[in-house]
């Protein structure tokens, strides 16, 4: 017989990761749109793709904290609903500036997610 806790934190992590998988995927085969939308060259396009990269990096640390001081599940859904805010607002930033801060988010957003 199976753990039923067991089997709803595998469902919960299986839901999270298509959630993550899909809005990247999403946001990624669009990249030659949001670089024509911003108007940038190619080396400012990947400075904006680098701000996931570092979001990730500096949520890592911070999310290890948060975990101790509030519950890994709650962590989990508030950064879930913010990584579900941020992506679609990518395109919606009328300037580069707010682009990085949006792909800050949704580099930082994730980490809850991935660490073990």
């Amino acid at each position: 017989m199976k753990n039923t806790s067991t089997s709803q934190y595998r469902l919960a992590v299986v839901i999270f990761f298509f959630i993550n998988g899909f809005l990247y995927a999403n946001c990624t085969g669009r990249l030659p749109e949001l670089k024509g939308f911003f108007g940038v060259s190619n080396s400012t396009l990947g400075t904006m793709l680098f701000m996931t990269a570092i979001g990730a990096l500096v949520a890592m640390p911070l999310t290890g904290w948060l975990t101790t001081r509030y519950s890994s599940g709650k962590l989990t859904v508030w950064t879930g609903l913010l990584f579900c805010c941020a992506v679609p607002l990518i395109p919606l930033s009328d300037n580069t500036q707010i682009g990085r801060v949006f792909f800050f988010t949704t580099g930082s957003s994730p980490a809850p997610w991935t660490l073990p």
